[in-house]
């Protein structure tokens, strides 16, 4: 009898501490779900700060007076342990793929370090893609790529990003890497020469295409790239967003946001 009750007393100690280890396994597994469910909230809430964030910059980018904020001007606002930081960019100065002559690109690729027949050569194939060279069928462009090792052909359409362009038949990941800074497929107007670096200057003096400054006192349409940052000391989230610009407009159109 007394071997009975030592082996059931046995058993209720195992079942206890089974018991225990099952009930701690469940609180650390519930703990670590509250800890995600709080990072993921607050990840949540950090993103929606940096969205709000964001169409502050624009309406900061379009007001006059007092409350405009320079292009690539910095603004950082602070809220507890949050910091945001807040900062737009004009794309004006930008040459657009899309609407660039072959003579502007020839320039530009030189200048980001083509020879002069590559960049000529170049130029060409970049109308061809976005369909601006009608000397050649597309049955004959294909067999180029194809002869080329490349299994695709140009759409023949617009650019939908400045990347697109690395698929071009002899571009370089160097050359697309260097001409990139001055592209925008957003970019809706003519060039401000006022707002583009000196490589863009000097690609416009160079092709003998000197973009008119727009007259005093004109509203043009323009695209701005927006960027918001917020950090607390857990973690950030970032928001970039390309917004059009219509004339007279303090809000505008979402071309892009990531």
């Amino acid at each position: 009898m007394k071997s009975d009750r030592g082996f059931a007393l046995l058993i209720v100690l195992w079942s206890l501490v089974f018991i225990s280890f099952v009930l701690s396994v469940l609180m650390a597994s519930a703990d670590r779900q509250l800890r995600l469910a709080m990072t993921e909230r607050s990840a949540a809430q950090m993103q929606a700060v940096a969205d709000g964030a964001i169409w502050q910059g624009v309406f900061h980018a379009t007001v006059g007076g007092a409350q405009h904020w320079q292009d690539g001007q910095v603004h950082e606002q602070r809220s507890g342990s949050e910091v945001v930081r807040i900062v737009w960019a004009s794309e004006a100065g930008l040459i657009n793929p899309n609407m660039a002559s072959r003579a502007l690109f020839t320039a530009l690729l030189q200048l980001c370090g083509a020879r002069a027949e590559q960049a000529r050569a170049l130029a060409f194939e970049i109308a061809v893609w976005r369909g601006g060279a009608r000397t050649q069928t597309p049955a004959s462009i294909k067999t180029r790529y194809l002869a080329a090792g490349l299994s695709y052909a140009p759409p023949q359409e617009p650019f939908r990003s400045v990347s697109e362009l690395g698929l071009v038949l002899g571009m370089t990941p160097q050359l697309l890497a260097a001409v990139s800074p001055h592209l925008s497929v957003y970019q809706l107007d003519e060039i401000d020469p006022a707002a583009a670096d000196g490589v863009v200057q000097q690609a416009l003096k160079l092709s003998g295409e000197v973009a008119a400054s727009p007259r005093a006192g004109s509203v043009r349409r323009r695209t701005i790239t927006v960027t918001a940052e917020v950090r607390d000391g857990k973690g950030q989230a970032i928001r970039h967003a390309v917004i059009a610009i219509g004339a007279g407009q303090i809000n505008g159109t979402v071309l892009r946001w990531w």
